[in-house]
């Protein structure tokens, strides 16, 4: 049965299980991926406290293009980390790990530990120095991963639209493992604002680096720091592409574990790069507002807007709020407003203002006509859509009651959900062949053929 549909402009297109998405551009299917393989190597480096000045040079013995670190003492720490490659080293890369970018204490995933990264640093790198700068961290732990490219591309590129719209790139065109993800997600009752993140990782990363980069991040957050999946619920390259992240439904209200506190009832949005001394590339900017155009519609939030939320408990001392208080905040937020941390960076954080302004914007326009629908588990109905008049798109249905249901979009107006009667066992087809005209057909539940028409009115059905 249908559940829900929702019209937002600059819709990011995607073709979900269980989900259909109809939109008036047409689409061309993007190179599908090989599965990969996360290979990972824990190396205890300091058992006792790391403290500003420890530094150590660490052969992982294995091809380690992404590294990240754990250690069992809840408090926040910097550590910088370089590789060797070619008998030279690269340069450092900053790594930030804090208790606040973590599930809430009430979460099952809840783990006593801080992990930071994991963070880029190329292939065939097995060489690595660490050199903590702030903070403490006690036992400290080196994990090495070996994350291999796959192909790129993936999702649903849209051609032709009216308004350049990009695409998610979904779970399985990454290659997540899903065996290594808790069976179940876990939902709020709907998501009421967004956090922008930024992930304090090496900008120098190329295109088809980045499913490599999502699926080492995904591995680290579900296989070292103990949690259910990935902790965003998208992430977005400096190329401007987005990937779903957290499992659950990209329309769905999905519990990540990104903001202490404040996981429940938000989504979090991840650019992948650092962001505190080098600015946003355009492109990643314009896809963080697509997203957030979208997601923000979908669920009915206003932009400029700000939202009362209660904190909870995250177990990391961190939150800029009492446990318990009552705080209002605007609804495009970022992590730093929300915990102890200077996460999404300062030129992102300096953005917030502009970003706000420009999707309140996009959504007040409203853009082509576009559809995203969310259909009950266990039923794949399929749409038909047809214009019988410039401008006009009608979207047909076959409902969990079994009758055909209707909605007409046109630019200026959108029709509710209307039920045309009949009872049918297929998925409807819908065809215009003249102005003001529409022939549909679908199986009846006699299993005869069976056929309705609009032209001024609606004729009655006959098989």
């Amino acid at each position: 049965m249908l559940r829900d549909c929702a019209r937002a402009g600059r819709l990011l297109p995607r073709v979900l299980a269980g989900a259909a998405l109809i939109v008036t551009a047409s689409f061309v299917p993007l190179a599908q991926t090989t599965s990969a393989h996360v290979a990972h190597k824990g190396l205890l480096i300091e058992p006792n406290d790391a403290t500003p000045g420890f530094d150590k040079v660490v052969d992982t013995g294995m091809s380690s293009d992404m590294v990240g670190f754990t250690w069992t003492s809840m408090s926040e720490a910097s550590l910088e980390v370089r590789g060797l490659s070619d008998a030279k080293w690269g340069d450092w890369t900053q790594v930030d790990g804090s208790p606040s970018e973590a599930p809430d204490a009430t979460s099952p995933e809840h783990k006593q530990q801080v992990g930071a990264g994991p963070v880029w640093l190329g292939y065939g790198i097995s060489t690595i120095e660490v050199r903590l700068t702030t903070g403490v961290a006690h036992a400290l732990t080196l994990h090495a991963l070996d994350s291999r490219p796959i192909s790129a591309g993936g999702g649903v590129q849209p051609a032709g639209a009216d308004t350049p719209l990009p695409f998610i790139t979904p779970r399985s065109r990454w290659s997540a493992d899903e065996s290594l993800r808790c069976p179940d997600a876990s939902y709020a009752s709907n998501v009421t604002f967004a956090v922008v993140h930024h992930t304090v990782n090496s900008n120098s990363y190329g295109p088809n680096d980045s499913a490599a980069l999502v699926r080492g991040i995904y591995y680290f957050h579900t296989q070292v720091n103990g949690w259910c999946d990935i902790g965003y619920n998208f992430l977005i390259d400096r190329f401007g592409q987005v990937f779903e992240g957290r499992y659950g439904g990209i329309n769905r209200a999905v519990i990540g574990a990104h903001a202490g506190g404040f996981n429940a009832g938000s989504t979090g949005v991840a650019l992948i790069g650092s962001f505190d001394s080098s600015p946003v590339p355009t492109q990643t900017y314009q896809s963080l507002r697509s997203l957030l155009d979208w997601k923000l519609a979908y669920h009915h939030v206003d932009p400029m807007g700000a939202t009362t939320r209660t904190v909870a408990d995250s177990d990391c001392n961190c939150q800029r709020y009492p446990v318990g208080s009552t705080v209002t905040i605007p609804t495009i937020t970022s992590h730093r407003d929300l915990d102890f941390t200077d996460c999404p960076g300062a030129f992102m954080y300096a953005l917030l203002p502009q970003l706000r302004a420009d999707v309140a914007m996009d959504i007040g326009r409203q853009g082509p006509a576009q559809w995203f629908c969310q259909w009950d588990t266990g039923f794949n109905f399929g749409p038909g859509m047809a214009s019988p008049a410039a401008r006009r798109d009608d979207v047909y249905v076959r409902g969990g009651d079994g009758q055909l249901w209707q909605k007409v979009q046109t630019p200026t107006t959108t029709s509710r959900w209307s039920p045309l009667g009949g009872y049918l066992t297929s998925d409807p087809d819908v065809a215009s062949w003249g102005q003001g005209r529409i022939d549909i057909f679908a199986r009846g539940g006699d299993g005869a053929l069976w056929h309705r028409w609009y032209a001024g009115g609606w004729g009655p059905w006959e098989s």
